[in-house]
């Protein structure tokens, strides 16, 4: 007894030394582990011959108790075993094996009816014990390759992750490049269109007769052109969150008359069907938005329908008027329904017609309907049309307001205009315009040329435009808040730009300023003078 408790515990204790020196050398590239597999196995198959040992050389015939004592401390061994070494299945065989077959063989030669039983009852035990081993093996190594399996789509996903985040920032950096180009090609292209449209209005005054034609077909080209840098500046003003939406009740009828009015002679020249059905419709939303929404959806009608017709077509419901938009045009694919409102995109224009426009219309379209949370749906067949389908909440026709009655362009008596802008060509047409409508004018380069000829002439001015965009890279902003610090009073001003950033737009507004945006036709500066200027100093000047 005491020589097989002396090898029991010396070989525990080389096996703990050995797996102690494993474990701090398991990482180093120097350890091979075929060597420490035989090691394992070897100490396994040493403790269970100690073990099955035992249970031989200690063996007490006709002892029950003593017997089922052994019986039941093998089996606790193999029971522990399977569930420490179950893992990796050669350990278990070879401890198991050796610690209980020797017994169980001793038992069965022992010749008496009760020790044979339990020898078979022993070895049934081992088998039972192999068949749970090979189970929790299999489930170990299930588990074993899942979480690798976890682990390389852990570290797919954050690499994909990764690359979308990249991909996201390239985005991200592109379209801040991107809008950061338009809005200074915006800008260095809508100064000269800006200069000539001053000055095609000044013109206007003092060309005869005979020349009316000529100059309307000027004025329709910078028109065009007009149209075109607005859809860039409508997409800008719609990102910078700058567009309010006034709900109010409005006559459906005169949105679309409004639409047919100014579309008909189009439409009736490509000799296409127009045809109109809104009859005593009332809608309560922003009336101004909701047209620009309807203008959008019949110019796309219109580009895109070669024959047939165009039509309008309003119905009312408990809670909403329902307006359909429908052509007989080219249809869109169903796989393109969603792409069409995306910005920049047209079908079947690969020449780059401008005559159909820049791709925005649409665009502009889902927004506006967005942020008038306006449903907006689609139904198209190729070949045979399209048809846009909005809802729009009903309104009340007692509740629509009246209208003021509206007058042609203002003359002004003596109004003082102070005027900053960096082109020479632009200050020469506002002087021009201006002072045609009876205004005292002051134009300046800069802020420290207004300042100059403000204390020189000594002139308040009731009103300032001034371009955003200034030499030495100031704003009118900055000229504006220079004109205020040196007269140490405020007056109403505008900030005329061909910028169309969003950045630039939350600046204006933020800072209180009224916002123009060029090329500026006449009409819009005159407007601008009888809505801006201050009340009390406009009084007595507007004749």
């Amino acid at each position: 007894m005491i020589i097989w408790s002396c090898l029991i515990v010396g070989l525990a204790l080389l096996r703990a030394v050995l797996c102690r020196f494993y474990w701090s050398k398991s990482h180093s590239p120097a350890v091979r582990q075929p060597r420490w597999d035989r090691l394992f196995l070897l100490g396994s198959v040493l403790t269970g011959i100690l073990w099955g040992g035992a249970g031989v050389a200690f063996y007490l015939p006709g002892n029950t108790e003593y017997i089922l004592f052994v019986i039941v401390l093998l089996a606790g061994l193999v029971a522990s075993c399977a569930a420490s070494s179950g893992a990796y299945m050669p350990a278990f065989y070879y401890f198991a094996v050796p610690a209980v077959v020797p017994f169980s063989l001793r038992m069965l030669l022992d010749g008496r009816g009760i020790f044979i039983l339990l020898g078979f009852l022993t070895l049934f035990f081992l088998g039972i014990c192999f068949i749970f081993v090979r189970t929790y093996h299999k489930n170990t190594l299930l588990l074993i390759r899942a979480q690798f399996e976890n682990q390389d789509l852990l570290e797919q996903v954050r690499a994909e992750k990764q690359s979308a985040e990249t991909s996201q920032r390239i985005a991200e950096q592109a379209m801040v490049e991107k809008n950061k180009f338009l809005a200074a090609a915006s800008h260095d292209l809508r100064q000269p269109l800006h200069a000539l449209g001053l000055f095609v209005g000044a013109l206007r005054r003092e060309t005869p007769t005979s020349q009316s034609p000529l100059l309307d077909s000027i004025q329709g080209s910078l028109g065009a052109l007009n149209h075109l840098f607005n859809s860039l500046l409508d997409v800008s003003r719609l990102d910078a969150g700058v567009v309010n939406v006034a709900a109010k009740h409005t006559s459906l009828d005169e949105v679309v008359q409004r639409l047919q009015d100014q579309y008909q002679a189009q439409i009736s020249e490509q000799q296409l069907e127009f045809e109109v059905d809104c009859n005593n419709l009332v809608v309560y939303t922003d009336a101004l938005l909701l047209e620009r929404v309807l203008r959008n959806l019949l110019v796309n009608a219109i580009n895109y329908t070669d024959q047939g017709k165009i039509s309008i077509h309003c119905q009312s419901s408990e809670d909403a008027v329902d307006i359909c938009i429908g052509d007989t045009g080219i249809g869109i694919p169903a796989d393109e329904t969603e792409a069409i409102f995306s910005e920049y995109y047209q079908l079947n224009n690969p020449e780059r017609d401008r005559a159909k426009g820049l791709g925005l219309g649409l665009a502009i379209v889902r927004r506006l309907c967005d942020l008038m949370e306006i449903p907006i749906s689609i139904d198209s067949t190729i070949g045979q049309g399209t048809r846009f389908h909005l809802r729009v909440a009903n309104g009340r026709r007692d509740l629509i307001e009246a209208k003021g009655t509206t007058t042609g362009k203002v003359q002004f008596y003596n109004l003082a205009v102070l005027v900053i802008d960096d082109e020479l060509s632009v200050l020469e047409g506002m002087d021009e315009i201006l002072s045609g409508w009876g205004c005292r004018t002051l134009m300046a380069e800069s802020a420290a040329d207004a300042i100059a000829q403000i204390v020189k002439r000594d002139f308040i001015p009731d009103i300032i435009f001034s371009d955003y965009r200034l030499r030495e890279n100031k704003t009118g902003i900055e000229a504006i808040e220079a004109v205020y610090e040196e007269l140490n009073l405020k007056m109403p001003a505008v900030i005329i730009t061909g910028d169309t950033s969003a950045d630039l737009l939350k600046q204006a507004v933020a800072n209180g300023y009224h916002l123009l945006h060029k090329p500026l036709l006449p009409a819009t500066l005159n407007q601008a003078l009888a809505e801006w200027a201050d009340p009390e100093r406009l009084a007595d000047r507007v004749c």
